[in-house]
C-alpha cells in the first residue's frame, strides 16, 4: 500500500509541475531519513535516493534528480524491529515531542529554503532584466553545474 501512495504523490508532484511549468529544481522534497538520528535535519541538494522508494519514485517520475530535500531523521528501529514497520510505524510520545519541535524548525528551514530561491531567481532589474541577459547570453557559454551539496543541523 505504501508504494502505491508513493506512486500516486510522484505522479501529482509530475503534473503539477507540468501545468505550472515548475522546474525540478524547485521542488523540496521532505521525507525521513533512517541513517540520521531522531531529531536531526539535513538539507541535500539533489543527488541519488540512496535507497529511499518515495525519492526513487519521484526521481523516476520527474526524470531527474536535481530536487533540493529535507531530510528528517528517524533513525535506525532498535532490536529485530522490521524496516518497514519502523518507517511505517507510530512514534511514542517521546518521539512525539521530539518531532514537535523539529516540525518547527522544518518549517524556517523550508521558508528559508524557498526565499533563497527566490533571491537567485529574481536578479536586480526583475524577470524582464533576466530575461534581457538571458537573451544577450551566447549559447555557447554554459554556467557551471552545481554540485550536491549538504547541510546538516541537529535539531535537538
Amino acid at each position: 500500500m505504501s508504494s502505491e501512495i508513493t506512486a500516486s504523490t510522484s505522479r501529482r508532484k509530475k503534473l503539477v509541475a507540468s501545468k505550472f511549468s515548475i522546474r525540478p529544481e524547485h521542488i523540496v522534497l521532505v521525507h525521513d531519513e533512517l541513517d540520521k538520528p531522531l531529531g536531526k535535519l539535513a538539507i541535500k541538494h539533489g543527488g541519488s535516493a540512496r535507497g529511499h522508494n518515495g525519492v526513487r519514485s519521484c526521481i523516476d517520475c520527474l526524470h531527474t534528480d536535481v530536487m533540493p530535500r529535507l531530510r528528517i531523521g528517524i533513525g535506525r528501529p532498535s532490536g529485530s524491529t522490521p524496516v518497514d514497520r519502523h518507517v511505517l510505524g507510530r512514534f511514542s510520545k517521546e518521539e512525539q515531542n521530539i518531532l514537535s519541535s523539529v516540525m518547527e524548525q522544518s518549517v524556517d528551514l523550508l521558508l528559508a529554503q524557498i526565499t533563497e530561491q527566490q533571491l537567485q531567481l529574481t536578479p536586480a532589474g526583475g524577470r524582464k532584466a533576466a530575461q534581457k541577459r538571458k537573451e544577450r547570453t551566447p549559447s555557447a557559454v554554459q554556467e557551471p553545474e552545481e554540485k550536491p551539496h549538504r547541510t546538516d543541523l541537529n535539531c535537538q
